[in-house]
C-alpha cells in the first residue's frame, strides 16, 4: 500500500479540482456539504481495523488498534497500539493511511457548486433517501456516490471507487450514524484494494470501526 497510498490520494485531489460545476448550486446539496464540513471538525481517537491481506502465499488476517496521539499540519497522526499477530519487529507494523488519501475528498469534492447527477426517492438500508452521483476522468476512473437525507442533507453513506492503470482498484464505503458529539459522523469504513502494478499482485479488504470522537485544532 505504501507504493500507491500517495498516487491515489493525488488522484483524489486532483480529480476534482478538476471537475465541472453547476451553475446554480442544489440547494439539499448545500445542505450535504455544510453537513459534510462541520463534520470535518471532529475525528476518531480510536480506530479499530480487522484487515485481510491477499499476498502470493495466501491471505493473511490482522487484527488492529490504533490511536490518535498527534496532529500535523491539522491532521491526526496515528499510532498503532496493539496487533495481532505481533510483528517480528515492533516498529514493523504501520498505520494505513486512509484518513490523509480522503484529505482531497473532503477538500474538492464537498463543493457546493460540484455539479452531480441527483436522483430523488432512493432507498438507502430502507430508509428514503437522495443520491448525488460523481463520474469523473478518462484514464483514471473515479465514481463518487453519497445518500443523504431528503430534506435535511444528513449524509447516510458515501461510496468511492478508483481505477487507477497499472497502480491499483480501490474502493472504500463509508458509513455515518448519530453520535454523541450530536452530529452523524462516520463510524464505519469498508476498503477493498488490489494492486494493478506489474509483477506486483496483492490486495486487501479492510474494515474499521471508527470511535472516541475529538476536536481537530484550529
Amino acid at each position: 500500500m505504501r507504493s500507491w497510498g500517495p498516487k491515489l490520494a493525488a488522484l483524489l485531489l486532483c480529480v476534482y479540482s478538476a471537475g465541472s460545476f453547476a451553475t446554480t448550486p442544489d440547494p439539499l446539496w448545500v445542505k450535504v456539504v455544510r453537513n459534510a464540513r462541520a463534520a470535518e471538525m471532529f475525528v476518531a481517537r480510536d480506530i479499530d481495523q480487522k484487515v485481510a491481506l491477499d499476498q502470493g502465499a495466501g491471505r493473511k488476517e490482522i487484527a488492529i488498534k490504533l490511536q490518535q496521539t498527534a496532529w500535523q499540519e491539522g491532521e491526526p497522526v496515528y499510532t498503532v497500539i496493539s496487533s495481532e499477530p505481533k510483528p517480528k519487529e515492533s516498529s514493523a507494523r504501520k498505520p494505513m493511511a486512509f484518513d490523509a488519501m480522503l484529505k482531497g475528498l473532503a477538500k474538492n469534492a464537498f463543493d457546493e457548486q460540484a455539479a452531480f447527477k441527483r436522483q430523488d426517492h432512493v432507498k438507502w438500508n430502507g430508509t428514503d433517501a437522495t443520491e448525488f452521483e460523481l463520474n469523473e476522468g478518462s484514464s483514471n476512473k473515479l465514481r463518487f456516490k453519497l445518500w443523504a437525507h431528503p430534506e435535511n442533507g444528513e449524509i447516510y453513506a458515501y461510496h468511492v471507487t478508483v481505477a487507477i492503470p497499472l497502480v491499483v482498484a480501490f474502493d472504500m464505503k463509508v458509513q455515518f450514524a448519530d453520535t454523541p458529539m450530536g452530529l452523524r459522523l462516520g463510524v464505519n469504513r469498508e476498503i477493498n484494494f488490489e494492486s494493478k502494478m506489474p509483477f506486483k499482485s496483492g490486495g486487501g479488504h479492510v474494515v474499521e470501526a471508527l470511535s472516541n470522537w475529538v476536536t481537530r485544532p484550529n
